[in-house]
Formats: C-alpha cells, sequence, structure tokens
C-alpha cells in the first residue's frame, strides 16, 4: 500500500460567534492505499493572525480505520494576533503554503476558493509593502487545468 490524497476537503468560515462547524458527510469509500496518519487535518487561516494546522497526534502505523475522527472536536481554538515584521509574517506563512500544497492535487483547489482568495489579498498586501512571499492562491495554483479547468475562469463566480 502507498498513501494516497485526500479523502475530503471541506471549507469554512466562523460566524459571528467565532464558531465553526463542517456538515455531516460520509461514508465515503477509501483509495487505494493508505491516508497520512495525522488524519483529519485542520487549516485555519485569519489574514494578520499566526496561521494554525492542527491534525491528530502522529502514529508509527498508516490509520487504515474508515471512520476519522478529530483530536479538535469540540475544542476551543485561539487564533493570536501575528507580531512581527511583514517579512516576518511572510516567513510564518510559508509553512501555510507547504500545507495546502497537498491540497491543491486532484483539483481539490476548488473546494477551497475561500482560503485561496484571502491568501490572495494577503499576497496584494505584501506586494504593496515590497515584502517577498511564497504561496499559493487564487492568482497562482500550479494544477492540471485539462483535468481541472481554469482557475482563472473557476474564481470569476467568486470576485464582485
Amino acid at each position: 500500500n502507498t498513501p494516497v490524497g485526500q479523502m475530503k476537503v471541506l471549507e469554512t468560515v466562523t460566524g459571528k460567534d467565532g464558531k465553526f462547524t463542517f456538515p455531516a458527510w460520509g461514508p465515503e469509500p477509501r483509495k487505494q492505499g493508505y491516508l497520512r496518519n495525522r488524519d483529519p487535518q485542520l487549516l485555519l487561516f485569519k489574514p494578520g493572525y499566526e496561521y494554525k494546522r492542527l491534525a491528530n497526534h502522529v502514529s508509527s502505523k498508516p490509520n487504515m480505520a474508515s471512520l476519522r475522527r478529530s483530536e479538535w472536536n469540540g475544542k476551543t481554538i485561539e487564533m493570536k494576533p501575528f507580531r512581527g515584521t511583514g517579512e516576518e509574517y511572510a516567513k510564518h506563512l510559508s509553512f501555510l503554503h507547504t500545507s495546502i500544497r497537498s491540497i491543491l492535487d486532484d483539483c481539490n483547489w476548488k473546494k477551497i476558493p475561500r482560503l485561496l482568495l484571502a491568501l490572495k489579498e494577503q499576497k496584494n498586501a505584501f506586494k504593496k509593502h515590497n515584502v517577498s512571499y511564497s504561496l499559493y492562491a487564487a492568482d497562482y495554483i500550479p494544477t492540471n487545468e485539462k483535468e481541472c479547468g481554469s482557475p482563472e475562469e473557476f474564481f470569476k463566480s467568486y470576485r464582485p
């Protein structure tokens, strides 16, 4: 068995009370192979704040279970404002860039449009202040356009 991509990619935003939920889903057929052992994973981003990557504890064995549960379910997750320079923030977000890379496969970038648009706005802010950055965003997605279509066309429906 070899590791495979994502079982499910979902996106949500917080409500006015700061809470977020994901709708129930499944069952999903498991792909051939196995999922990485830190799933499910949460990526939390709010401009001006430290991003968070939360995942289950690492196991030495691949998780072959068909039922997945987040260790973060029902817990309060605090987001902290980023304290530092623009360059330091860009460096901090480069780790988010790495986490997003695996989501982009199999056209899954279409399932996180608000995140990619928020990251585009962050890139624009960096550019405005001459801060170098490395971020996947709505304006740059390495993808197979033959399979997934054009990102530019896809994001037109999200623009005002």
